[in-house]
């Protein structure tokens, strides 16, 4: 199954969600994960060290 985990909130309980969300099907081996996020996001570095395709866009 393709998923594109999209959040472009920047900062939050939300941004905190989505990486747990991200490394979550990250572990299951029938998911390929593309991730869509805001480039001004506190937490834009530990999405982008999943090592995951990654879209960071300015918001």
């Amino acid at each position: 199954m393709r998923v594109l985990l999209w959040y472009w909130g920047r900062r939050g309980g939300g941004a905190q969600f989505a990486l747990c969300l991200a490394r979550g099907l990250m572990a299951r081996p029938d998911v390929s994960l593309a991730l869509s996020i805001s480039r001004e996001g506190d937490l834009t570095p530990d999405f982008q060290a999943l090592g995951l395709p990654c879209d960071a866009v300015a918001t």
